[in-house]
């Protein structure tokens, strides 16, 4: 179910990366649940994306010792996964890993493109993606936004969510700079927005490239696909250390979310965008994860 408390209407105002997210989440528990003698089976029950019931799990008995191997690996990997927003190596990525991430996408359906920073899509991707945060960066976007920042550690672990500066990549004097002097006051002010846009840039200009995955159409199944997509994706990519960073503005932002796939030549809508790349320490989880509350038989 779609929890109403954590939507942004600011700048998801049909619930595509809140859907997309729900995907990703039914995900881990497909994968997981051979671990403990259960199947999970899901019934996509929602007509639209405004609906806060979205689908339905089933649980059937399993017996599957292979599953049961490969579940606890994959778990291993979701409790590893995580969001590197520093900026990573330029380096081209391996021909090996990269064949290996693109053969996550069956033939048709949910698809997923590659650009490298160096080629044209890569730097006007790079390019737009600064250019759609800093429209927004704006005061009135801003509002709709700033409750993803809550900057202290007690508030973040209040909400179990929100970006901390650990997330945002920053350490020593920065890190102790933001904690001690930002607050949900400050995302609104100038200094911020023209900071966060220069780390953007940092962010879009340094990696291996980009991916980008898209669906055939915009409907409740289509984006839970494309969250399920997601996770396998990011799973085996941080199987092989490859970091891997969303950067959601420009899907956000006019007029880049309506341009995107003519200036890239893609047919179907673009659902994510992914910054990737080669880091030289990948690190460990330090985002917030709530607990989900499990009813049924």
């Amino acid at each position: 179910a779609l929890d109403a408390t954590r939507l942004l209407p600011a700048v998801d105002p049909e619930n595509r990366e809140a859907l997309i997210s729900l995907g990703a989440f039914l995900e881990n528990v497909v994968t997981i649940s051979p671990q403990y003698g259960r199947q999970a089976e899901v019934e996509i029950i929602a007509k639209t994306n405004r609906e806060e019931e979205v689908a339905l799990v089933t649980f059937v008995q399993s017996n599957d010792e292979e599953g049961k191997a490969l579940a606890r690996q994959q778990e291993e990997l979701i409790k590893t996964r995580h969001t590197l927003r520093k900026p990573y190596k330029k380096e081209e990525l391996d021909a090996g890993d990269l064949s290996a991430l693109q053969a996550i996408f069956p033939a048709s359906g949910i698809q997923c493109f590659y650009f490298p920073l160096r080629s044209a899509e890569g730097t006007y991707l790079a390019d737009a993606i600064v250019a759609a945060m800093a429209k927004q960066g704006l005061p009135m976007k801003n509002k709709g936004i700033r409750k993803l920042h809550p900057l202290f550690q007690k508030e973040a672990e209040k909400w179990q969510d929100g970006i901390t500066p650990e997330m945002m990549g920053l350490t020593g004097i920065k890190k102790w700079f933001v904690s001690a002097f930002y607050d949900q006051n400050t995302v609104m002010s100038a200094s911020f927005r023209k900071q966060t846009v220069q780390s953007t840039k940092e962010q879009a200009t340094n990696c291996a490239g980009f991916f980008l995955i898209c669906s055939p159409d915009g409907t409740v199944e289509s984006l839970i696909n494309t969250g399920q997509l997601l996770q396998r994706f990011w799973l085996a990519a941080t199987a092989r250390k490859i970091a891997v960073h969303p950067m959601s503005s420009v899907l956000e932002e006019s007029p880049w979310r309506e341009e995107l796939g003519a200036k890239l030549g893609i047919n179907g809508k673009v659902q994510m965008v992914l910054r990737v790349g080669y880091v030289n320490d990948y690190g460990t989880r330090i985002s917030q994860r709530r607990p989900v509350p499990v009813s049924g038989n």
